[in-house]
């Protein structure tokens, strides 16, 4: 199985990578024109964008802010999420995905993983580079 992704697909897959160094389950990873270094940007936090336009937005509370979110009507937060006012397509920055640092890491931990090698290294199955590790 090979895993592919677009823009921000490619990021999810470059992602993907980083979160399962050891054990990736696939063979390959196709990634266009979308990287984990374009993906980050926690000031840009999706979930922080609409928390805030409900009235939840505290960045500094992560668990105030949850908890607010969970109270707030599914109607109010589509609503936020999809104000054709902000953007035609949906939200102003699309969106990015929470660190968690496990599937998901900042910029700054990327940089080391790479660096130390700790991302899946999938080896060729095909023509004269069969067995090579990439």
């Amino acid at each position: 199985m090979t895993l592919f992704g677009e823009s921000a697909g490619g990021s999810a897959v470059n992602s993907y990578a980083y979160a399962y160094p050891h054990d990736p389950l696939v063979r390959g990873f196709i990634m266009q024109s979308g990287t984990v270094e374009q993906m980050h940007d926690p000031g840009k936090s999706e979930f922080l964008r609409v928390s805030a336009a409900v009235g939840c937005g505290d960045a500094k509370d992560a668990m105030k802010n949850l908890q607010c979110m969970k109270s707030v009507d599914a109607k109010t937060i589509q609503n936020a999420v999809s104000n054709l006012t902000l953007n035609y397509y949906a939200s102003p920055s699309g969106g990015y995905p929470g660190v968690d640092n496990v599937t998901v890491f900042t910029p700054a931990e990327h940089e080391v993983r790479g660096l130390a090698g700790r991302f899946a290294k999938l080896v060729s199955s095909a023509g004269d580079d069969e067995g090579r590790i990439y």
